[in-house]
C-alpha cells in the first residue's frame, strides 16, 4: 500500500501485555478448571460484557455467581484487571512519532473496566485520543459491523487505512472490509513496516 492516512492500533498485546492467564491464577485455580470455566460460560459472559450488553455491576455479579460465589467482588476485579500489565516496549515512542504525522486510533475488544484501569498507564494512549471500544461500538472484533462503523466515521478509505492487530482473524476481517492489515510483532518490526510505507 501507498502512505496510510489512518493508523489503527489494537490495544491488548499491541500497546499493553494482555495475559489472560493471570485471572485464574489470582484465584488458585488450576490451568484446567480455568480452561473448563472459560468454555462452561466465562467467555459468553466476558463477550457479552465487552460488547456493552450489560453494565459492569451487573457482569462481575454474573461472574461471581457463575463462580459460585466462592470470591469477593474485590478479589475478582483485582484479578480481572490484573491480566493488563506493563506497556509493550518501544510502543508509546512510535505511536507518538506516528501520531505526528498521520492520524490515528485504537481499535480494541475491550470493556469499562480494562480500559478505565490501563488509561492512565499506558502512555502510548495520551497520543490516541480517538477510540473504537468494543463495550462502546456495542459488537466485537471480528464481527464487520465493528469494521463498517470505523468506516462510517471515518474520513479516509478503506485502502487508506492500516490496522494493526496481534489477532489474526482480525487482520482478515479488517482486509475484507477494504483496509490494509498488519499482524503486530514487536515496535521494531512495526516502525520498519511504516519506515517503508513514509510514515517514519
Amino acid at each position: 500500500m501507498t502512505k496510510p492516512e489512518l493508523l489503527l492500533f489494537d490495544l491488548g498485546n499491541v500497546l499493553v501485555r494482555f495475559e489472560p492467564e493471570r485471572f485464574p491464577a489470582a484465584l488458585g485455580m488450576s490451568p484446567q478448571e480455568a480452561q473448563t470455566n472459560y468454555e462452561g460460560g466465562m467467555r459468553d459472559l466476558t463477550n457479552s460484557y465487552e460488547s456493552g450488553l450489560c453494565t459492569t455491576e451487573e457482569y462481575f455479579a454474573s461472574l461471581r455467581n457463575f463462580l459460585q460465589n466462592r470470591f469477593d467482588l474485590l478479589k475478582l476485579k483485582n484479578a480481572f484487571v490484573g491480566v493488563l500489565t506493563d506497556p509493550i516496549p518501544g510502543m508509546e515512542e512510535l505511536v507518538r512519532d506516528a501520531t505526528s504525522r498521520v492520524a490515528a486510533a485504537v481499535v480494541s475488544n475491550t470493556n469499562e473496566t480494562h480500559f478505565n484501569s490501563v488509561l492512565p498507564r499506558i502512555p502510548a494512549l495520551h497520543y490516541l485520543p480517538k477510540r473504537y471500544l468494543s463495550y462502546q461500538v456495542g459488537v466485537i472484533k471480528p464481527s464487520p459491523e465493528f469494521y463498517q462503523r470505523v468506516l462510517r466515521e471515518e474520513k479516509v478509505k478503506p485502502g487508506e487505512m492500516l490496522f494493526i492487530d496481534d489477532v489474526e482473524a482480525n487482520i482478515a476481517a479488517a482486509e475484507k472490509a477494504g483496509m490494509a492489515g498488519y499482524l503486530f510483532d514487536g515496535a521494531d518490526r512495526l516502525r520498519k513496516h511504516l519506515n517503508t510505507l513514509g510514515v517514519l
